[in-house]
């Protein structure tokens, strides 16, 4: 007696669908997923690149700023001391890196940027080295002992800013790390914000 063959069962076409369906769905988020990973990277990257180029543009504002505050102490004449004032103007060009670096470390601690109180800073030595030594003879004792005194805050601050690792604008990799606070950016910034405050209250009446 024969059996009768039994046909072979075929697998619903609805579950080869979902499957089908599954696979397709788990490539696409896989994909979104790696793009999302990859715009934070980007950014975390470009957030380093303008520290770097802060820090960078902070350092050059001080490098800059200071043979001249040094000139002008030294200065005889007043052409001499007007050539000095003239070139230390043109460096606070650069000044804005100091408040954009401090800027990006608040930021990103997310905390308030007094950025008032920098500019107030800045314009307040500004005003200050403009009146010095506009006079024939030597220098005052007051305007002695202002340069000396933002000598000595500038050269802490630029202290402060050297530390940081400016190969990071070369590096991707290093500029990714700094936008993961990383490298010890942060800490300088504190160290900067620090050495301006001590400085704040100083100014040529």
């Amino acid at each position: 007696m024969s059996v009768e063959q039994q046909p072979p069962k075929k697998k619903p076409i609805a579950l080869a669908i979902t499957i089908v369906l599954l696979v397709c769905s788990l490539n696409g988020n896989m994909f979104l997923y790696s793009q999302y990973l990859s715009n934070i990277q980007e950014k975390k990257y470009e957030t380093g690149q303008r520290v770097a180029s802060d820090a960078i543009g902070a350092a050059a504002f001080y490098n800059a700023v200071l043979p001249e505050l040094e000139k002008l102490g030294k200065s005889a004449e007043l052409l001499e001391r007007n050539e000095a004032k003239f070139s230390a103007g043109a460096a606070f060009r650069h000044v804005d890196h100091v408040m954009g670096y401090l800027k990006e470390a608040h930021q990103y601690k997310g905390t308030e940027f007094a950025s008032g109180k920098l500019e107030a800073y800045f314009n307040a030595v500004q005003q200050s080295l403009a009146k010095v030594g506009g006079h024939e003879g030597a220098l005052t004792a007051a305007e002695q002992a202002y340069l000396t005194k933002l000598q000595q805050a500038f050269s802490k601050q630029l202290e402060a800013v050297m530390a940081f690792n400016t190969d990071a604008l070369e590096s991707r990799s290093l500029s990714i790390q700094i936008g993961n606070g990383y490298n010890n950016w942060l800490e300088i910034a504190d160290k900067l914000e620090q050495a301006i405050d001590e400085h704040t209250d100083a100014r040529l009446h």
